[in-house]
């Protein structure tokens, strides 16, 4: 295992946080619509607004999952540095010094 690999894929996650918040921020500017704005058409303004609040639940679901995410990988990555030098210390210990 390369725990640079693991760092990598840890930072892309982060990057998709990014577009996890351009996303809510798109969804509170261009999806909301008050009963006033929708007047006879009330129907679609409550459709709107419970599609709205489902998919920010769940966008915040993700942005969860990705911070979740990135934060094992990189724990996972540093365990594999750890033991790396660990092991390398370990084997170069039982040659005989020179």
């Amino acid at each position: 295992m390369q725990p640079e690999g693991l760092d990598a894929f840890a930072s892309l996650l982060k990057g998709l946080q990014d577009d996890v918040k351009k996303a809510q921020e798109y969804l509170n500017q261009h999806l909301s619509y008050d009963y006033g704005d929708a007047r006879m058409f009330a129907t679609i303004a409550n459709a709107n607004n419970d599609t709205k609040a489902a998919v920010g639940d769940n966008l915040k679901h993700l942005d969860q999952l990705l911070s979740a995410s990135a934060g094992e990988l990189e724990k996972s990555a540093k365990v594999y540095r750890e033991t790396d030098a660990n092991e390398e210390r370990r084997l170069d210990a039982t040659y005989p010094s020179s």
